[in-house]
C-alpha cells in the first residue's frame, strides 16, 4: 500500500476539532452587545451629521445632495452588514452557553 505525502501547506495538526465548543464568557458576550450599540450610535451620528451639513450648506446643488445620498446609502449598506454579522455571532454565542 502507497502512503500518500501530504500536500504543501497543509496544516501541521493533524488532531480533530472538538466537538463542542468552549462556553463563551460574559465579557465576550458584553462585548458584542457593546460593539452593536457602538456601530448603530457611529451611524446615527454619521447620518445626522451628514443631513445637518446639508441643510446648513446654502450653496449645495444637486451633485453635491445625490453624493451625500448615495455615502449615506453606502454606509448604511456597510454597516448593516455588519450588524448582521454582530446579531448572528450573538446568536451562536447565546447557543454556544
Amino acid at each position: 500500500m502507497k502512503i500518500r505525502k501530504k500536500e504543501f501547506g497543509t496544516e501541521k495538526n493533524t488532531a480533530p476539532l472538538p466537538t463542542l465548543h468552549d462556553k463563551v464568557s460574559v465579557s465576550k458576550l458584553t462585548l458584542n452587545r457593546l460593539y452593536i450599540i457602538v456601530s448603530i450610535g457611529f451611524w446615527v451620528t454619521y447620518v445626522s451629521s451628514t443631513i445637518f451639513n446639508q441643510m446648513m450648506n446654502k450653496h449645495s446643488d444637486f451633485k453635491m445632495v445625490v453624493e451625500a445620498a448615495l455615502y449615506i446609502l453606502i454606509v448604511t449598506l456597510l454597516n448593516f452588514s455588519a450588524l448582521v454579522y454582530l446579531f448572528s455571532r450573538e446568536g451562536a454565542f447565546r447557543r454556544f452557553n
